[in-house]
């Protein structure tokens, strides 16, 4: 049987900081370090809910905590974090419903999760398991393999790929800016810092579509660090597949990713990944006709109380 205490009902003296040190969250993913900072900095600074966030001892040694934080009628369930050798045994199931019992009474109405993956089981369990429904963002990470033979496809007639030359990086910032108007206006100063102060950066990592040499579509054969990866290695990455607008719907776009996964294998990666939306129809279809599988998908959890 379980006892659990608030932080102010915490034997032993040990700052919470060092409490949440002591249990070792999963923190292999580029998520759960997330999780795992905002909960440093809510114990650090004291906004964390002194009602429901609860904490539990095994043998005077800290074994499993519910992080909460809470505003107005509404609580976010921050972090449930158990030791590894006490998981499995339904800890993470009683933090949670000491948690919510304690935010029913003081009247809260809706607890949401922050981020969750598809890929982490447990967790998806444990909130479907306590009646909370998923939400889905929309954002997924893709990734084949980059061994064996790739998919090929030629530059559509009136087109050329080749990699941006020096010289062309305002037209390439006009680009991206005219492909991606959602996500903030790029000036050059943005391309440099994003761009070409990065470890990785190689001017001919950029490909460009012309069209009467004209910057018409773009894509990148990047690298990135995602937390997790088995050898500690960087992944190959499709970085900003974009194309002008009035260029759409002519192949530009399955050219320049073959040829963005071919350069990438050349540089020795050992996969290629991306990251898409789910509301981008036409572009997930296209991925997957180019062997991308979803490796993991977004959600955020609610719970109506």
């Amino acid at each position: 049987m379980w006892t659990l205490r608030r932080a102010d009902e915490l034997s032993g003296g040990m700052p919470l900081g060092q409490w949440l040190e002591r249990i070792p969250v999963l923190a292999s993913t580029d998520l759960a370090h997330q999780r795992c900072a905002r909960c440093k900095a809510s114990i650090e600074t004291g906004s964390f809910d002194v009602d429901a966030s609860l904490f539990v001892s095994d043998n005077d040694q800290p074994a499993g905590l519910v992080l909460v934080t809470t505003s107005a009628e509404v609580a976010h369930l921050e972090l449930v974090a158990v030791r590894t050798d006490l998981q499995r045994q339904g800890l993470a199931t009683t933090l949670v419903q000491g948690a919510l019992s304690a935010l029913r009474r003081k009247g809260m109405k809706i607890v949401h999760t922050g981020t969750v993956s598809s890929r982490e089981l447990q967790a998806v369990g444990l909130l479907t398991s306590l009646a909370f429904v998923g939400e889905g963002l929309g954002s997924l990470r893709m990734r084949r393999s980059l061994r064996g033979d790739l998919p090929i496809a030629e530059a559509p007639a009136g087109y050329h790929l080749r990699s941006l030359r020096v010289g062309e990086e305002a037209a390439w910032v006009e680009l991206r800016n005219l492909c991606f108007p959602e996500d903030g206006h790029w000036q050059l100063d943005h391309f440099r810092q994003e761009l070409s102060e990065a470890d990785c950066f190689a001017l001919d990592r950029i490909l460009v579509a012309t069209r009467q040499d004209r910057l018409v579509g773009t894509t990148i054969a990047w690298e990135a660090a995602y937390a997790g990866n088995p050898d500690g290695r960087p992944q190959g990455l499709i970085h900003w597949v974009g194309v002008d607008p009035e260029d759409r719907g002519v192949g530009l776009g399955k050219a320049l990713n073959t040829m963005a996964l071919g350069q990438l294998a050349e540089r020795g990666y050992a996969e290629a990944w991306l990251n898409t939306s789910r509301n981008r129809v036409a572009a997930v279809g296209l991925y997957e006709s180019l062997g991308f599988e979803v490796y993991r998908e977004l959600d955020r959890y609610k719970l109506t109380l």
